[in-house]
């Protein structure tokens, strides 16, 4: 696989007057990084498992099965280093010990050599010798010390060999762990190199120049993309070691379960192999997405506005902006599809009274394409449009026009050209009238309570007021939460002027898009592939069924698969070293508000106040469901009905979950109840329950260890991710909250203008990275990924504290291989190690312009280089950070 050529990366930015303001050096060093990362990949996309990389000491790995072939061969390059880190500190130890036995044999050939001295001169001179007694003495004190400093080499051989065997960690865990760091290292930076002090600034690649390169060089070299995967990173990894779990658990078997976990264990079964029966997925064919669409015909008929279906398009069928009769019942139905469209509707807490759950509406941002700047790219447009053609009139009648008039599509009337054309127009009205993605982060504008009358005469077509009856019966709220007003008021004039029939296919394209992948036909399977194409990877779905289907269940029955991974996985103790980790990390956070001089001393106090009130959720919850208990699992799936169809298995999850939501509005809401399953490899931060939560599929190796591997390597990788979490609680929305949850303004005005400034350099900083697409590059945009920027920053500042507080306690030792990394250093190595990625350029396109986190190697070099401990650390010629929070 050849890689474009790249110019070297610039060094980190310099302090000073442009502290702010980042000019060309900093442009030339963001660039430099995108071309090597995103370069295009080879067609064969396959990834070599590495389990037992990750796995647990006691961990036992999944057998193959005999559908599964052999793993591929470890490159060479992995061996060689991790080999050679364990051979170079074997070797010390030895020599030491080889330096001791010859130290003893001098000591001895030395007194040989002084007696024969003797007694040759004795012999040569007769008794001048012996009656000479200064002589002797002389002879004699220059053996004894021969053999004095014989005796002291020896010792101090010996004092060298037992500090490097106790300053060594030499554990399983250990060992592991050094080697995952060594094979993710820049080749360059050999094992030969790497135990040796090194000038980093001369070596082949310049930590403070290119860090990722440094830290990650070699990840790309050690794993391919699978064919399904558009990119991937450390976090890939485990959560790829989480998903050969899932598999081990839905094969247990069912006379080694306790009785108490055999009804949730078979619901588990009975999902995974529905999902795994192919044949009876086959012969369903289409027919289940056909039923689909066949009812949202049912539900918004065109013939109601005085049209046959044979009749072509024209503005008659425009609707007008009063009530479009049946458009309540289509929204209804997708949302219980598990689909939205036109307008997010969600139950929340309500941010101004966070005990009672309100009415939400948002804009829809993913609307067809992934992102609406997609819509810009004329060619990908007319792609689109020539697939959702080909694949809608699979779904339409061929005959709604007889005149068979042909246009760019052989085969094709026109009515569904027409038909398509005018589903991608609409598509592309409203992406035009969405509101940027970046205002959509500022609760500010975010926040407008308005009655349901309001609602109702600012978006009349679709029934508001219905919709919200339709979805939780006997609740009649009198207001709700709009996100976007404008939006709603565009998106009225947008429906005011849509032809019927081009809404319904509208609602119909959304329901085939969305589903698609279910179905395995071969119509469908040019919409698949563009599907796949815009996600960077060579096909929708993994070629190993397996690893599909485990995914799907653990979406179905996330508490239970939580339950059952949480027992093999998961051991108190894991949730005790992560508690500890958590609350020094949020001593240190608490620390670091004391001296942040910039806020007003009331809101200093404020803002320790909210950090002391935030609490943090780790492992697996205790209510709604409780983890421990299969009882409290099986009630709370009880309206769940599980069925041999696979399909049917992912509407009926659809329904449920959508009834479970909704039946909260008008209660008072649960704070104890988990956002996330067990078996998620992320974590999150709730601004109304002013709290973090840590999953146990994240407690992991490499993210996180046990005690008996060093601490830096885990509050570099889970020490960083508890302290971005809490740093939410204090950035771009949470500096909104108060410690109660409740949104109010609880900054001063000179408070949040110096809060603005400091968040402002760091949106021009982020600005200035790009990263590489198919056809061109792409910045990133700073304004859009802020809040998770800043969180970067802060929460790796506080880890470090935190590290540095625990090393005080407890000194940490060093790891084999990299004993001559100072554990400073070890510690950002961690951090960056974290962050190890590859992605195809059409994955890094659609990231970048959808996702409010920036790139991967985007948060190596942007956290480094506000953070003046890895500028420390590594010695680096910046001496202060480029932006600072706290």
């Amino acid at each position: 696989m050849s890689s474009p050529s790249t110019k070297r990366p610039g060094p980190l930015p310099k302090s000073g007057p442009s502290r702010h303001h980042h000019g060309n050096d900093h442009h030339q060093h963001s660039k430099s990084w995108t071309a090597r990362l995103y370069r295009k990949h080879d067609a064969k996309h396959h990834r070599r498992e590495d389990a037992p990389l990750l796995a647990d000491d006691n961990a036992e790995e999944p057998a193959p099965s005999e559908a599964e072939s052999e793993p591929e061969e470890e490159p060479r390059r992995c061996r060689d280093c991790c080999s050679g880190a364990s051979k170079g500190t074997i070797d010390f130890i030895k020599g030491a010990g080889n330096r001791f036995k010859n130290a003893l044999a001098n000591i001895g050939e030395a007194a040989k050599s002084a007696g024969n001295a003797i007694a040759s001169g004795a012999k040569k001179g007769g008794s001048s010798v012996k009656n000479n007694p200064k002589k002797v003495m002389g002879v004699t004190i220059g053996v004894l010390a021969v053999a004095v400093a014989g005796l002291t080499t020896a010792v101090m051989i010996d004092k060298i060999q037992h500090k490097h065997q106790v300053d060594i960690c030499t554990t399983p865990a250990c060992v592991r762990a050094s080697n995952f760091i060594l094979r993710n290292l820049d080749p360059r930076l050999t094992a030969q190199e790497s135990a040796q002090v090194l000038n980093y600034h001369t070596v082949a690649v310049d930590p403070c120049v290119d860090f990722d390169q440094f830290a990650c060089g070699g990840f790309g070299q050690q794993y391919d993309l699978r064919e399904d995967q558009g990119d991937m990173y450390t976090g890939t990894l485990v959560a790829d070691h989480a998903e050969s779990l899932f598999k081990r658990i839905v094969m247990l078997d069912d006379s080694k379960v306790p009785n108490n976990d055999l009804a949730i264990l078979k619901m588990l079964k009975k999902a995974y192999f529905a999902c795994m029966d192919h044949t009876q997925a086959r012969e369903s064919g289409l027919k289940p997405l056909e039923a689909l669409v066949d009812h949202i015909k049912e539900l918004l008929p065109t013939s109601q506005y005085g049209r046959s279906g044979a009749r072509r398009l024209d503005q008659s069928t425009i609707t007008t902006l009063g009530r479009v009769e049946g458009l309540d019942k289509v929204f209804v139905f997708l949302k219980t599809t598990g689909i939205d469209t036109l307008v997010k509707m969600d139950v929340i807490p309500d941010p101004k009274e966070p005990s009672t759950q309100t009415v939400a509406l948002s804009p829809v941002l993913a609307i067809g394409l992934p992102a609406p700047d997609n819509y810009r790219d004329a060619a990908l447009v007319e792609e689109y449009r020539d697939v959702a053609t080909e694949t809608l009139k699979v779904f339409y009648d061929v005959h709604l026009n007889s005149s068979s008039i042909l246009r760019r599509h052989q085969n094709i009337h026109s009515s569904v050209l027409d038909i398509a054309e005018g589903v991608i127009d609409l598509e592309v009205k409203l992406a035009l009238a969405l509101p940027l993605p970046e205002d959509l982060s500022n609760i500010e504008k975010t926040y407008s309570k308005i009655s349901i009358g309001k609602l109702e005469a600012i978006l009349p077509q679709i029934g508001i007021e219905t919709v919200i009856k339709d979805l939780a019966p006997g609740v009649h709220p009198t207001s709700a939460i709009a996100a976007s007003p404008e939006y709603l008021e565009r998106l009225s004039f947008v429906l005011g002027g849509t032809p019927i029939e081009i809404l319904q296919a509208f609602m119909s394209w959304k329901v085939i898009h969305k589903l698609a992948e279910e179905i395995d036909h071969p119509k469908l399977k040019r919409l698949n592939q563009f599907q796949a194409k815009l996600k960077g990877s060579a096909q929708e779905l993994p070629a190993e069924p397996w690893r599909q289907c485990v995914r799907e269940v653990n979406e179905i029955l996330g508490w239970v698969m939580s339950r059952f991974f949480v027992k093999q996985k998961y051991t108190d103790p894991k949730g005790s070293a992560a508690n500890v980790i958590a609350d020094r990390v949020k001593k240190a956070f608490v620390d670091m508000l004391d001296e942040a001089h910039w806020m007003t001393k009331d809101d200093r106090a404020h803002a320790i106040t909210k950090a002391l009130a935030m609490t943090h959720k780790i492992g697996y919850p205790g209510k709604h469901p409780d983890i421990q208990s299969p009882s409290s699992i099986e009630k709370y799936y009880r309206k769940l009905n599980i069925s041999d169809l696979h399909f049917a298995n992912k509407l009926e999850f659809a329904k449920f979950e959508t009834e479970r939501i909704w039946s909260k509005l008008g209660s008072t809401t649960a704070y104890d109840e988990w956002q996330m399953y067990s078996t998620a490899v992320n974590s999150y931060y709730d601004h109304v329950a002013n709290e973090m939560v840590l999953p146990a599929a994240l407690l992991q190796p490499p993210l996180f260890y046990d005690d008996s591997v060093p601490e830096y390597l885990s509050y570099g990788s889970l020490g960083s991710i508890a302290g971005h979490e809490m740093s939410h609680g204090f950035g771009p929305v949470g500096s909104h909250f108060d410690k109660d949850g409740k949104l109010r303004d609880w900054w001063s005005d000179k408070t949040r203008a110096a809060f603005d400034v400091k968040a402002q350099c760091f949106a021009q900083q982020y600005s200035d990275f790009t990263v590489k697409g198919p056809n061109k590059e792409y910045q990133v945009n700073g304004n859009l990924t802020l809040s998770e920027n800043i969180a970067d920053a802060v929460g790796v500042h506080a880890a470090y504290i935190a590290w540095q507080q625990a090393e005080k306690e407890q000194s940490s030792k060093k790891l084999p291989g990299l004993d001559k990394f100072t554990k400073q250093q070890l510690f950002w190595i961690a951090y960056g190690g974290r962050w190890c990625s590859k992605t195809t350029p059409e994955k890094a396109a659609e990231r970048v312009l959808t996702d409010k986190h920036a790139p991967k190697p985007a948060r190596i070099l942007g956290t480094i280089a506000n953070t003046q401990e890895f500028l420390d650390a590594f010695n680096c010629p910046a001496k202060e950070p480029t932006c600072e929070m706290f």
